[in-house]
């Protein structure tokens, strides 16, 4: 049988352990009820709070992930300017998604629609491409709602403001095929 170790009132890292949350872990290791500097509280196992494994509510990979973002562009990176990326604590929003799948099937040959767009030449323009704000301020203007795609009205041009429009799905849908049939 063994002790529990009270680690009430410790330290660890931005963790200082409040009380024994009375909740176990599958595997019967106590969580311990710890409040993190950024003021929010979470439940962590005294095991992670020992090894050190686990330093923040996950306030610290997001300040990490902000540094990181100015190092690589010298000032504040979009992605993380706007707050509506994937976070440890979110998924991120629908319309970040929307433009990140636009960008990854221009770009990225592992992507798999990118044989019909990218390797066919198609880009977003440089305004879309490099600020997420921009083209969320665009799709919002013109009238984005849950169910409405982008499309492109010329399918030999890039994605860019003058070039699309927003349709359902089932009207995008009919207009794809049709152009990949008529080509």
């Amino acid at each position: 049988m063994s002790l529990k170790i009270d680690l009430t009132g410790k330290k660890f890292s931005r963790l200082l352990v409040i009380r024994d949350s009375r909740m176990r872990t599958l595997y019967g290791k106590i969580l311990w009820l710890c409040l993190c500097d950024c003021g929010r509280i979470t439940l962590v196992s005294g095991d992670n709070l020992k090894n050190n494994h686990t330093k923040s509510c996950g306030c610290l990979l997001a300040e990490f992930l902000r540094r990181l973002g100015k190092k690589q562009t010298g000032k504040q990176s979009p992605a993380f300017k706007h707050g509506e990326s994937p976070t440890p604590a979110n998924k991120g929003t629908k319309l970040y998604w929307v433009w990140r799948k636009l960008i990854s099937r221009c770009y990225f040959k592992k992507d798999p629609k990118y044989k019909y767009y990218g390797k066919r030449g198609i880009a977003v323009c440089n305004e879309w491409r490099n600020n997420y704000l921009s083209f969320k301020k665009w799709i919002l203007s013109a009238g984005y709602k849950n169910g409405l795609q982008i499309h492109r009205i010329d399918s030999s041009v890039d994605y860019e403001p003058s070039n699309c429009c927003l349709l359902k799905a089932s009207e995008h849908s009919k207009k794809t095929l049709y152009e990949r049939w008529h080509k």
